[in-house]
């Protein structure tokens, strides 16, 4: 019994693969927000007793879900701008036909 090879040729009523696309990956994106979204709904009406709030002098009175994603904003920030600054930094010594390290 042989068996025989699919044609590569595109014929009509052949099935095709489609690869990953950028309109997939934004669907897929889309999908995964959508989710984060609901979870985070659902953590702030399971979270809304209030709590108080001192930072620097000041006072102040806020839901406990929302001071925790103030919080975890504030981290988010805090590591996503050396973050960036770095990443800006090879990127400019790059463009200088540097090798990866950037000079001081």
């Amino acid at each position: 019994m042989t068996h025989s090879r699919p044609s590569t040729g595109d014929h009509v009523g052949d099935a095709t693969t489609v690869g990953r696309t950028r309109s997939g990956g934004l669907w897929v994106g889309l999908i995964v927000a959508a989710i984060v979204l609901v979870l985070l709904l659902v953590f702030i009406l399971q979270n809304l007793q209030s709590v108080q709030i001192n930072l620097l002098g000041f006072n102040g009175h806020l839901p406990l879900a929302v001071a925790i994603l103030l919080g975890f904003a504030a981290g988010a920030v805090l590591i996503a701008v050396p973050g960036t600054v770095r990443i800006m930094q090879l990127r400019r010594n790059v463009r200088r036909g540097g090798n990866g390290t950037p000079t001081t």
